[in-house]
Protein backbone atom coordinates (compact mmCIF):
# COMPACT_ATOMS: atom_id res chain seq x y z
CA UNK A 1 0.00 0.00 0.00
CA UNK A 2 1.27 3.65 -0.96
CA UNK A 3 0.67 6.84 0.57
CA UNK A 4 0.29 10.68 -0.76
CA UNK A 5 1.18 13.20 0.57
CA UNK A 6 0.01 16.27 -1.29
CA UNK A 7 1.55 19.85 -1.06
CA UNK A 8 1.27 21.68 2.16
CA UNK A 9 0.89 18.38 3.98
CA UNK A 10 2.20 16.09 6.09
CA UNK A 11 2.10 12.16 7.25
CA UNK A 12 3.37 9.93 9.45
CA UNK A 13 3.37 6.42 8.57
CA UNK A 14 5.02 3.35 9.71
CA UNK A 15 8.55 2.07 7.87
CA UNK A 16 6.26 -0.88 6.26
CA UNK A 17 4.44 1.40 3.78
CA UNK A 18 5.30 3.22 0.89
CA UNK A 19 5.21 6.87 0.59
CA UNK A 20 5.84 9.80 -1.80
CA UNK A 21 4.64 13.04 -3.07
CA UNK A 22 4.84 14.94 -6.29
CA UNK A 23 5.32 18.15 -7.66
CA UNK A 24 8.33 19.29 -5.39
CA UNK A 25 10.31 21.85 -8.22
CA UNK A 26 10.63 24.83 -6.17
CA UNK A 27 9.13 22.97 -3.05
CA UNK A 28 10.76 20.81 -0.74
CA UNK A 29 9.69 17.11 0.42
CA UNK A 30 11.10 16.95 4.13
CA UNK A 31 11.28 13.26 6.19
CA UNK A 32 12.12 12.86 9.53
CA UNK A 33 12.16 9.20 10.27
CA UNK A 34 13.71 6.11 12.56
CA UNK A 35 13.78 3.09 12.50
CA UNK A 36 9.76 2.07 13.10
CA UNK A 37 8.31 5.45 11.23
CA UNK A 38 8.70 8.63 8.93
CA UNK A 39 6.83 12.16 8.96
CA UNK A 40 6.91 13.08 5.37
CA UNK A 41 6.04 16.53 4.13
CA UNK A 42 5.46 18.35 1.31
CA UNK A 43 6.68 22.34 1.68
CA UNK A 44 6.48 25.19 -0.17
CA UNK A 45 6.66 29.21 0.52
CA UNK A 46 2.80 29.27 1.80
CA UNK A 47 3.79 26.01 4.27
CA UNK A 48 2.45 27.44 7.42
CA UNK A 49 5.12 27.88 10.11
CA UNK A 50 3.21 27.02 13.09
CA UNK A 51 1.54 24.40 11.61
CA UNK A 52 4.67 22.79 10.71
CA UNK A 53 6.61 23.45 14.13
CA UNK A 54 3.43 21.75 15.41
CA UNK A 55 3.80 18.58 13.22
CA UNK A 56 7.50 18.08 13.66
CA UNK A 57 6.75 18.59 17.23
CA UNK A 58 3.91 16.09 17.75
CA UNK A 59 5.94 13.83 15.50
CA UNK A 60 9.26 14.06 17.74
CA UNK A 61 7.23 13.80 21.23
CA UNK A 62 7.80 10.21 22.19
CA UNK A 63 10.79 9.19 19.88
CA UNK A 64 14.82 9.88 21.23
CA UNK A 65 16.36 12.61 18.75
CA UNK A 66 19.43 10.92 18.67
CA UNK A 67 17.50 7.90 16.45
CA UNK A 68 16.00 10.51 14.37
CA UNK A 69 17.49 11.46 11.01
CA UNK A 70 16.35 13.84 8.05
CA UNK A 71 16.55 14.01 4.46
CA UNK A 72 15.59 17.28 2.66
CA UNK A 73 14.54 16.72 -1.35
CA UNK A 74 17.34 19.01 -4.19
CA UNK A 75 15.11 19.51 -7.49
CA UNK A 76 18.22 21.66 -8.51
CA UNK A 77 15.69 24.50 -8.52
CA UNK A 78 17.03 27.80 -6.99
CA UNK A 79 13.77 28.18 -4.95
CA UNK A 80 14.47 24.60 -3.59
CA UNK A 81 17.73 26.00 -2.02
CA UNK A 82 16.09 28.87 -0.18
CA UNK A 83 13.49 26.77 1.49
CA UNK A 84 15.84 24.01 2.52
Amino acid sequence: MAQFVPQREYMVVSNDIDIGSFGAGPCTIMILYNDTSRLVSHLDATTELENFKIQVQKYLLDKDPSDINILFTDSGDPNNFILR
